[in-house]
C-alpha cells in the first residue's frame, strides 16, 4: 500500500510546482505578502512544537505530475477527520503545505487554522493537486453529472455477493423507479472482500442514462485520486426487464447480480443532462 510519503504521478496540466506559482513580485505562491505565514504552527519545531499544536505530516509538492512528498511539520488541532474531501494549506518557508481531511490520506484533525483550498484564484496552484469538496483529481465527469442536480428517489442499495440485497425495500425501490424511468440517482454498491463497486445511473425521465463506476480497494497514493471511472452514456433496459426482476428469481441470478444487464449501447461521450 502506497503511504503518505508516496507520491502519485497521475498529470495534472492544470497544476504547478510550488517554485512555479511563485512568479508574481510582491508575494508568495498563497497570495499574501513576503514574510507573512498564515500559521504558527507550520513554522514550530517538529521536535517541539507550541502549545495547541501537534506533530504530523504535511504533503509538498515537488513537480508538475503532482508527486508529492511527506515532511514532518507542526500542525494546529482540530475537529477529527470526517467528510467531505477536503484539503488545507498554509505557508512554510520551504513553499506551501497541504493537509488533507477526510479519506486515507487524511491529517490526524481538521487544520482550521489553515485555508481550504476552494478554487479560489489567490491560493496555490497546487491545490489542483489535491480532493477539495468532496472531488479528488479525475472525478471531472461525476462532477459534471452532480452538477445536473438529480434526487435520489431511493437510498442507497447495499449487495452482499452471497446473501444479495441488505435492503429489500431499497431493493424494490430502486427496480420500480428504473423500471418507469423516475428521475434521478440510483446508487447499487456490491460489497466484496477486498474491492467495493459502486454504480450510478442517473436518470433524465427517458431510456437513455449516464452511468458511472467506482472501484475502490486498499491500495491509494497521497495525494488521493479519484477511483471513479468516466461516465457512460447507455440505453436503459426495458420496463418489462426491471418489472420482471421483481418476480422470485433462481437462486444465483438476481437482477442485482448482472448491472451490466440493466444498460446497454454504452459509448463515453463528455457528460450531459438529459
Amino acid at each position: 500500500m502506497d503511504g503518505p510519503g508516496e507520491g502519485t504521478n497521475a498529470d495534472v496540466g492544470a497544476s504547478g510546482s510550488a517554485n512555479e506559482a511563485d512568479e508574481s513580485p510582491g508575494t508568495d505562491p498563497a497570495g499574501t505578502t513576503d514574510g507573512e505565514f498564515g500559521d504558527a504552527c507550520v513554522l514550530g519545531d517538529p521536535a517541539a512544537c507550541p502549545e495547541d499544536c501537534y506533530r504530523g505530516n504535511a504533503l509538498q509538492v515537488i513537480d508538475d505530475a503532482c508527486t508529492a512528498e511527506s515532511i514532518d511539520v507542526c500542525l494546529p488541532a482540530g475537529p477529527k477527520p470526517g467528510l467531505p474531501l477536503g484539503t488545507y494549506w498554509a505557508l512554510a518557508p520551504s513553499g506551501p503545505m497541504f493537509a488533507e481531511y477526510g479519506g486515507p490520506c487524511a491529517v490526524a484533525a481538521r487544520p482550521d487554522a489553515w485555508h481550504e483550498c476552494s478554487g479560489a484564484a489567490d491560493e496555490p496552484r497546487d491545490c489542483a493537486c489535491f480532493c477539495q469538496n468532496g472531488y479528488c483529481r479525475g472525478d471531472e465527469d461525476r462532477r459534471a453529472l452532480d452538477e445536473c442536480a438529480l434526487d435520489s428517489p431511493c437510498d442507497q442499495l447495499y449487495v452482499d455477493p452471497q446473501f444479495g440485497a441488505v435492503d429489500h425495500g431499497v431493493e424494490r425501490c430502486v427496480l420500480e423507479g428504473l423500471g418507469v424511468r423516475t428521475p434521478g440517482v440510483y446508487e447499487v454498491t456490491t460489497l466484496g472482500v477486498n474491492v467495493i463497486r459502486t454504480t450510478r445511473l442517473y436518470v433524465f425521465g427517458n431510456d437513455e442514462v449516464a452511468r458511472i463506476d467506482l472501484v475502490s480497494d486498499d491500495v491509494f497514493s497521497c495525494p488521493q485520486t479519484s477511483e471513479w471511472g468516466a461516465a457512460s452514456r447507455c440505453t436503459l433496459a426495458s420496463g418489462a426487464f426491471f418489472a420482471s426482476c421483481l418476480e422470485p428469481q433462481p437462486k444465483g441470478e438476481a437482477c442485482i447480480d448482472d448491472l451490466d444487464a440493466w444498460v446497454s449501447a454504452c459509448s463515453e461521450p463528455p457528460p450531459t443532462c438529459g
